[in-house]
């Protein structure tokens, strides 16, 4: 089993990279966003550690998890952000090897993680594909996709991992911005499957 770790800063697109890689490579993907959203409900084991670690005042009226209210927390107060990182962390590692024991037949899985490097996962990866884009074209996505001001999204960039880390880190760049069409950055990350095949 070859696991290849996809990564970037938030809005970078590493959800299109990793489909593409998929589909490629006939290889699944475990998507870290998936996994933490799954387990945000009330009464699961996560849920609860998130209330006890923000209070109540990230909670919509029903009990669940407003996302949105709890984006902003984390992203203004880099103590409560590095809490929440190691709860989280620890619970995706978890679910992470479940999935890995039940798919050993698999020739290729893609680890679809924003804190990748962050959360040590990068160690169970044989490659990284980091995903890059310029700021304003993660402003524009992030603004549209989240709902949110661009000073709000500009502040969720400063927060990660700078671009410079990742050239300097990752096995291969993908450059995802605007200016790139979906053809140019679909033979951009084939040529990269075309590698890991050959080296495997």
């Amino acid at each position: 089993m070859v696991v290849i770790g996809v990564t970037g800063n938030s809005g970078a697109g590493k959800d299109t990279v990793s489909e593409i890689l998929k589909s490629e490579l006939d290889a699944i993907i475990i998507d870290a966003d998936s996994i933490v959203k799954e387990n945000q409900n009330p009464g699961n084991e996560y849920y609860e550690k998130i209330v006890e670690l923000f209070g109540e005042n990230i909670l919509k009226k029903d009990k669940s998890l407003d996302r949105k209210a709890l984006a902003n927390e984390i992203f203004k107060n880099d103590e409560k952000r590095n809490d929440l990182n190691k709860i989280t962390f620890e619970f995706v590692q978890n679910e992470v090897e479940k999935i890995l024991n039940t798919n050993e037949d698999r020739a290729y899985v893609i680890l679809n993680f924003p804190l990748l490097y962050e959360g040590n996962f990068d160690k169970t990866c044989k490659y990284v594909v980091a995903v890059t884009a310029d700021e304003d074209t993660k402003i524009k996505r992030i603004t549209i996709r989240d709902r949110v001001s661009i000073s709000i999204a500009r502040q969720r960039i400063e927060a990660q991992k700078s671009e410079e880390f990742y050239k300097s880190h990752a096995d291969f760049l993908i450059d995802n911005s605007c200016k790139v069409d979906y053809k140019e950055l679909r033979l951009e990350v084939l040529n990269v499957a075309k590698k890991i095949k050959e080296e495997n």
